[in-house]
């Protein structure tokens, strides 16, 4: 609830005279319920305050507690002086809706405690943070740091993909943190069988699957055509016996990449926020590439 105006204090005369202010702030509560906040003159005169003397909000609440200048101009007394936070005052309310926001502050609080840590460690002391210590994002506290090779570094979460001949996606995985591409290779296989029932008979991976210790894996899993995109030390008689299949299956792979871009740029995959949306940004999208696909796949009406 606000009053429509202070008692003007003079710095020479202890009598007060009343100043009208303009209603732009709304009219006071007729309940009388509310916290008792400034009044629109306040309001108003600690705005017009911080952009004369050019200040931030926390440099305003400085002014205020430092000046008795300041605070005479804003008709502020002593024992009630505003703060750069609104945090106190909603805590005390006491309502849903206040703790619900109170919570949320004190998480952003705690992130920002982090960011100012690693910040001293990194740049004053020279100290390498541990990356599952780092916060990259204050919005988007769960963004993983990805670093692919010799590639620029990437903030986000990597997401494995499984497709079939067909071009649909038959499994998405949203992984946590920078696991190695090399050590996804068997749990992918793994919920590929689980899934359903068998091995595939043929399978193409990336470059960075490639390992010896996952081709014994995948031979063991029953898959009968393991091709990696690059060799890594591999032979292609070990991965196939068939050069002509070693091909097709690398030509199909290259074909895996387009099929990736084109959830990006059309199904909206570079655009998840929050990481509970973002895995179900992700199934989304891929619900939706596999509809389109399946669209066009059905026979064309004679």
């Amino acid at each position: 609830m606000r009053e429509k105006r202070n008692a003007q204090t003079s710095l020479f005369d202890p009598q007060s005279v009343d100043l009208p202010v303009a209603d732009d702030l709304g009219a006071p509560s007729a309940s009388g319920r509310g916290r008792r906040g400034p009044s629109c003159e306040t309001v108003l005169r600690c705005a017009v305050l911080k952009h004369l003397r050019q200040e931030s909000y926390r440099g305003l609440e400085f002014a205020l507690r430092d000046s008795l200048s300041a605070r005479r101009f804003a008709r502020i007394d002593g024992s009630r002086l505003p703060g750069k936070s609104a945090l106190p005052a909603v805590t005390a309310a006491g309502t849903p809706w206040a703790r619900s926001w109170a919570e949320t502050a004190a998480e952003y609080g705690e992130l920002l405690v982090r960011v100012v840590d690693q910040t001293k460690r990194r740049v004053f002391e020279g100290e390498a943070v541990p990356v599952p210590e780092k916060v990259v994002s204050l919005f988007e506290p769960h963004t993983d740091i990805i670093v692919k090779g010799g590639c620029k570094t990437h903030y986000g979460h990597k997401v494995n993909f499984a497709t079939g001949r067909g071009g649909l996606v038959l499994d998405a995985v949203v992984e946590d943190g920078n696991s190695a591409d090399s050590a996804r290779c068997p749990p992918m296989l793994r919920r590929h069988v689980e899934r359903h029932g068998a091995a595939p008979s043929r399978a193409a991976f990336d470059g960075g699957y490639a390992s010896r210790g996952n081709l014994i894996a995948a031979k063991d899993l029953g898959v009968e055509h393991v091709v990696f995109q690059k060799k890594s030390g591999l032979k292609v008689a070990d991965m196939t016996p068939s050069s002509w299949i070693c091909a097709r299956l690398k030509r199909f792979r290259a074909g895996v990449e387009a099929g990736i871009s084109h959830l990006k740029r059309c199904f909206g995959l570079g655009r998840c926020r929050g990481l509970p949306r973002f895995k179900a940004c992700v199934r989304s999208a891929v619900f939706a590439h596999n509809l389109m696909r399946l669209v066009r796949l059905l026979p064309r009406p004679t």
